[in-house]
């Protein structure tokens, strides 16, 4: 898996994918000092993830093609963001403030959900992505807490699926400083299958509190 992500070339996977791998190792550091539960998972070792060559390389370059003409439409996102900085441009109306004259199928989108969000739906808008990506960020992350100063003794499937939730949020929410993955049906599936994952969580915790 890890061979078939260096061969994207994908800067927004590599980084994603650091951010995911880092936050779920500090997550299981965070726990190894009070519980067993989660010593099996950090005993395996991880083989190191350092691909080599020039294409590699390349993908970091900012004088490299691809990068440069990733920050020219980074530029004109700022430029269109400028244009409505409050109220946004409407909902899928990114490429018409681009190119007037685009199609409704021309794939015009900034290349950064954030600058999208914003550009679209102005600050408010993009207040409220970040609120909703934080909550449920944090949601693991309070488990987590919960269950280290607790008095439950934690499964090891639970903390395994709570790191997974952090390293998958971590990976999205960095892969998309660099691509508008909310737009792939795909993605946004599995987005909410997470989100999903994660309310369920939250709600779970609150029953535990009530009882």
């Amino acid at each position: 898996m890890l061979f078939a992500l260096f061969l994207t070339f994908s800067r927004g996977g590599y980084l994603g994918f650091a951010a995911s791998a880092a936050l779920m190792l500090v997550a299981a550091y965070f726990f190894i000092a009070r519980n067993e539960a989660i010593k099996p998972f950090l005993k395996d070792r991880l083989k190191p993830f350092s691909p080599a060559g020039a294409r590699f390389k390349a993908s970091f370059s900012l004088s490299e093609g691809s990068n440069v003409q990733r920050l020219q439409t980074w530029r004109q996102a700022i430029a269109v963001i400028k244009s409505a900085p409050f109220a946004g441009v409407g909902l899928g109306s990114y490429g018409l403030a681009v190119n007037p004259e685009a199609g409704y199928r021309d794939p015009t989108y900034a290349h950064n959900a954030y600058l999208d969000v914003w550009a679209e739906l102005g600050v408010m808008g993009l207040a409220v992505w970040l609120i909703l990506l934080g909550e449920f960020f944090a949601t693991p992350f309070k488990r987590l807490i919960a269950i280290k100063t607790g008095k439950e003794k934690p499964q090891k499937e639970e903390i395994l699926f709570l790191l997974g939730l952090i390293g998958s949020l971590a990976a999205f929410s960095v892969h998309s400083l660099f691509e508008t993955a909310i737009f792939s049906p795909v993605i946004l599936s599995l987005l909410m299958i997470i989100f999903a994952l994660a309310a369920n969580m939250a709600k779970n915790q609150e029953a535990r509190i009530m009882n």
